[in-house]
């Protein structure tokens, strides 16, 4: 594909807004839980704090359990050794579960309990097209038949904002814990609709459609939205980064340090170690690279658009080609003339953006 030659469509000061995208489907509103809703999540906190409870009653009582058989193993070093080991590992590693991770039950009853307190929930409300499989929360509400996506048919889905809990889609409750993450997304300007209007006729494609193509401004939200995805490329896989690359030098730091020389058992001691570091770094090589092809977009900004109007075909010509006329389609795509990447899919932001936050 070839960056148009043509004049770019400004949009002069137009600012443009975000808006909250999950599985799919835009943010409709915020409102009030209802008291029946409020209800529910009230009993669905208790009931996960009842089951906190006896994860923590089931950690102690297998710690009891555990000692006593190592009592009855015997009291000599190698059953002590292992009761120490056994008790602290099981200890140390139910109760970390319980107190750190966002999904254990107590966590989830914290978050519930706060979105008690706002009061409010989300509804997401559009057309789901198509299942995306990078999308961990679509893909469940899919799996549970919940969520049917289908061309032409609005779905409405209703998402706790704390807990970032699927509370119900399509009016049904969601029984089982879906967690579903919005992200923050720029809607299309105003002025791409006009833009996309003046397209100039460049060709046909293979399958005969016509193919005219024009350039547009970028808002300054979208350009907010770049910025903010630049940040994300190069922050995220740095951590892992520098941690295990350190992890992987520290013998020739070691070696520089004490006048010595590498040895080989060095790097060979933690063979798994070091190729995640090579991964590590991979990744991070890969966010920089993707981090400065959107900054030489954000740097020409605008995006490129391309549409493709299908070629007109009578009654007879559909006959005698032995297929019904059907309904032509017009396909408006956007698209970032560095990366290359899709911007919009007919005004609707594509998927990577939706997931990116």
């Amino acid at each position: 594909m070839t960056t148009p030659n043509t004049s770019s469509w400004r949009g002069g000061d137009a600012d443009g807004e975000m808006r909250s995208w999950c599985c799919g489907m835009p943010l409709a509103e915020e409102r009030r839980l209802t008291p029946e809703e409020a209800a529910d999540v009230r009993s669905e906190a208790a009931r996960l704090k009842k089951q906190s409870a006896s994860a923590f009653l089931g950690i102690f009582g297998g710690l009891i359990v555990l000692a006593s058989l190592s009592r009855a193993l015997g009291r000599g070093s190698h059953a002590v050794g292992l009761e120490i080991a056994l008790e602290f590992f099981a200890g140390f590693a139910g109760v970390s579960w319980l107190l750190l991770s966002a999904e254990s039950p107590l966590r989830r009853s914290e978050k519930l309990i706060r979105d008690l307190k706002q009061g409010a929930i989300r509804v997401f409300r559009g057309e789901v097209k198509g299942k995306d499989a990078f999308d961990s929360a679509q893909t469940a509400l899919i799996k549970l038949h919940a969520l049917q996506p289908a061309e032409g048919r609005a779905q409405t889905m209703l998402v706790l904002p704390e807990a970032r809990r699927v509370w119900s889609v399509n009016g049904r409750r969601v029984a089982r814990w879906v967690s579903a993450r919005s992200s923050e997304v720029a809607q299309q300007p105003p002025f791409a609709a006009m833009a996309a209007q003046w397209l100039a006729p460049t060709g046909r494609a293979d399958a005969g459609e016509l193919i005219s193509t024009g350039q547009r401004e970028l808002s300054r939200a979208e350009r907010t939205e770049i910025r903010r995805c630049i940040r994300r490329h190069w922050t995220r896989p740095l951590p892992a980064a520098v941690v295990l690359t350190a992890w992987l030098l520290w013998p020739v730091a070691a070696a520089w340090w004490t006048g010595g020389a590498v040895r080989a058992s060095d790097w060979s001691s933690g063979v798994l170690t070091h190729l995640w570091a090579v991964m590590a770094d991979i990744a991070m090589g890969y966010g920089l690279l993707q981090a400065y092809k959107l900054t030489q977009d954000l740097r020409d900004g605008s995006v490129q658009i391309v549409k493709l109007t299908p070629q007109e075909r009578s009654a007879n010509d559909a006959e005698a080609a032995g297929a019904p006329k059907k309904a032509q389609v017009e396909t408006l795509v956007e698209y970032l003339p560095v990366s290359l990447r899709l911007w919009t899919e007919d005004g609707a932001p594509t998927a990577w953006r939706r997931l990116a936050g």
